[in-house]
């Protein structure tokens, strides 16, 4: 059943029908059998305009409105490939059963990556600086084992081994793993996920999840990358009869025999009248085989064709066949796209979740929400130790200069105990703690704690705003500020 219940995705209705008719499972409230499953729209319809009889959706996905812009994006990048855009907004889905919080809803935060590429070269030029970089990975044919587990690999073996398809996709699965573990996931409880091959849509190379494992859900898909070909644009492209394509210049140009047809406007209009520009659109589609074809009708007398659900009887006269040759120094091409997927939603639960741990026992339990520095909303907290007035005014002029380099900080100037601040800091996720206290004004120092080691330096107040922007940059460690100052103990 667990494994059903983990792969009910890649079932058909029959399938999974079958599956349930099997196991015996029934209605948990009444015991009545179940009924058969039947297909469900996850997009959200609604009528458009005052009469109402428009139908349209609300979007499920945020991707469809950048190829919509291939063509702008491709010039706004001066034609040049590979390429990218991005995009955050608000997709929309009818799920069957929202719950768990922000894991599973109706309307959620969707940020996406269009990375277009040519279909002949997916490589990267930064693969080099990720390629040894190790991620659990779950392949597809892991999944097929009993027991399969993940494994340990470098995204250079994967895709040496062709587990992963393409440089270009093991890339963005690599800056996905920094990503997540930067803002705070263990990568013990991060994996990839490849989908299987009943799971892959028709026109994808390749799909793989990040999964983090969370306490009372397991394994939670967070973010999708697929490589999704050319469909995209090729759907957009014949639906809007618009050509999206890009070039690439040849190192060596070549020549290339080239047979058209084209039209003798000035007799097709005599001949055709308000059907020329349907005759004229059909002549100039034709490829080259349709070409030959036509020339060999046209040479006993006539040809017919059918254009626009009509037919037409074509003479000499009307087309002109040309025949040359052409020097070609680019190629065409409908790019694939590389997309990664993100669920901001489920990425923030994840960040909590693995960020709340709890310290001591009892009456001295505490909580600590260990969210990494750099994400953190509060950088700093600033705490003057007593009620003094010459604390408390060293406390805002430290809080006015945090704030003047763009940091975000609590200042309290309470009477609560220092040890009662530091734990309120804590429980908030505040990183570090800022303490003014009766030695600042003998020193001109104050005490900066970090939250996760517990540890204190002594740091010159005009200091401070450079070492806390630098600390929350992720441009300095707190060991390198111990090794500099050296740790404060009371």
């Amino acid at each position: 059943l667990m494994i059903i219940s983990q792969n009910a995705d890649a079932y058909s209705a029959e399938e999974l029908g079958q599956k349930l008719k099997e196991l015996g499972i029934k209605a948990p409230g009444s015991g009545n059998d179940l009924t058969d499953p039947f297909p469900f729209n996850l997009m959200f319809q609604t009528q458009i305009g005052p009469s109402g009889t428009s139908p349209g959706f609300l979007r499920p996905e945020t991707a469809q409105s950048i190829f919509v812009n291939f063509k702008r994006l491709l010039d706004y990048n001066r034609d040049r490939m590979p390429f990218a855009a991005a995009q955050i907004g608000l997709a929309f889905r009818n799920e069957i059963s929202p719950r768990a919080g922000l894991l599973r809803v109706r309307e959620f935060l969707q940020a996406e990556i269009e990375h277009f590429v040519n279909p002949n070269d997916k490589s990267h030029v930064r693969f080099d600086k990720i390629k040894d970089n190790k991620a659990y990975l779950f392949s597809r044919e892991l999944q097929n084992q009993k027991g399969g587990k993940s494994v340990l690999m470098s995204f250079g073996e994967a895709v040496e081994k062709k587990i992963i398809d393409n440089q270009t996709l093991a890339y963005f699965l690599a800056r996905t793993q920094l990503f997540l573990t930067t803002c705070g996931v263990s990568p013990l409880k991060l994996r990839f996920r490849q989908h299987l091959a009943n799971e892959m849509a028709h026109y994808a190379a390749d799909c793989w999840d990040a999964e983090i494992y969370l306490r009372g859900y397991k394994w939670v898909e967070v973010a999708g990358h697929a490589d999704r070909s050319a469909y995209d644009l090729k759907v957009h492209s014949k639906a809007t009869k618009t050509t999206l394509e890009a070039q690439k210049s040849l190192s060596t140009p070549r020549i290339e025999n080239v047979i058209e047809a084209v039209p003798v406007m000035k007799l097709m209009g005599k001949a055709f009248k308000g059907d020329a520009k349907i005759v004229r659109a059909h002549l100039v589609d034709l490829d080259q085989e349709g070409v030959l074809a036509l020339e060999k009708e046209l040479a006993g007398g006539s040809a017919k064709i059918t254009a626009g659900g009509k037919e037409f009887s074509l003479l000499p006269q009307h087309v002109d066949i040309r025949k040359y040759e052409k020097k070609i120094s680019t190629e065409s091409f409908i790019p694939s796209v590389i997309e990664p997927s993100f669920g901001v939603g489920r990425i923030i639960y994840s960040i909590l979740d693995n960020a709340i741990s709890f310290h001591g026992s009892g009456k001295d339990k505490r909580t600590i929400l260990r969210i990494p520095a750099v994400i953190a909303p509060i950088k700093a907290g600033i705490f003057a130790v007593t009620a003094k007035e010459g604390l408390q005014k060293t406390a805002k002029q430290i809080r006015q200069a945090l704030v003047e380099e763009g940091l975000s900080v609590q200042l309290d100037l309470g009477t609560t105990t220092i040890g009662r601040k530091y734990a309120k800091a804590d429980e908030v996720g505040i990183p570090y703690c800022v303490s003014i206290d009766d030695d600042t004004k003998n020193d001109g120092k104050v005490t900066i704690r970090d939250r996760d080691s517990w540890k204190q330096v002594r740091v010159r107040i005009e200091e401070i705003p450079d070492v806390i922007r630098q600390l929350c940059r992720l441009k300095l460690s707190f060991e390198a500020c111990l090794k500099k100052y050296g740790e404060f103990k009371l």
